[in-house]
């Protein structure tokens, strides 16, 4: 896949649109200019292909690379780690699916990562592979304009559920498609297995 020839005031590419536009001006101080940046998030990123996964490291690739130019801000839930053990958490920055694009992400000099609830099994792995510096728990600031994941009170909650994780976010997933809130289900599930924890920790 080639690069794409484009200038920083780029057009998205043909089969995206633009649907609003906002002034970012009073959010930053006088004389300041935000540079050209692609922001990506909840990409839940799986090392190899699922039947109820609807990740598509491709397709983010092609951004990727059509907006060769632009500084990258990744607002959470990058991957996909919840479903992952111990062993697949140590392999999943070795993956053939995802190595292009974890390639095309390490090689970009303004990236920034802030962690989300999903990436919660593999922080300690991406900072060793991107880059301390190039992670930001709780988010960060550029003048006035914040930027966070939102869910970073679940951080907490999905580390506690992991040993049910392979099975709410599969079941989560296909709720989704029929038409059910999967985020809704799996925060419910969060809440439960939290006051459950905590209930089992006061009786011990």
């Amino acid at each position: 896949m080639q690069r794409i020839d484009t200038d920083y005031a780029c057009l998205p590419p043909p089969e995206y649109s633009k649907i609003s536009t906002i002034l970012l001006d009073p959010f930053l101080p006088a004389g300041k200019l935000l540079k050209p940046t692609l922001c990506l998030s909840d990409m839940h990123l799986f090392a190899e292909h699922r039947d109820y996964a609807d990740d598509d490291p491709k397709e983010i690739l092609m951004l990727l690379r059509w907006f060769h130019n632009y500084q990258i801000f990744i607002l959470g839930d990058f991957i996909e780690s919840v479903v992952l053990n111990k062993l697949q958490i140590f392999r999943f920055f070795h993956s053939e699916r995802l190595k292009p694009l974890f390639k095309e992400l390490y090689y970009r000099n303004a990236l920034k990562i802030i962690p989300g609830n999903h990436d919660v099994g593999v922080i300690k792995p991406m900072h060793r592979y991107f880059g301390s510096d190039r992670l930001f728990s709780g988010g960060f600031r550029v003048g006035k304009l914040v930027f966070v994941h939102g869910h970073e009170l679940g951080i907490d909650s999905a580390n506690r559920t992991e040993s049910v994780g392979s099975l709410v976010v599969p079941v989560g997933k296909v709720l989704n498609r029929l038409g059910f809130p999967y985020y809704s289900l799996y925060f419910t599930i969060n809440i439960v297995c939290q006051k459950l924890f905590k209930a089992i920790n006061a009786a011990y």
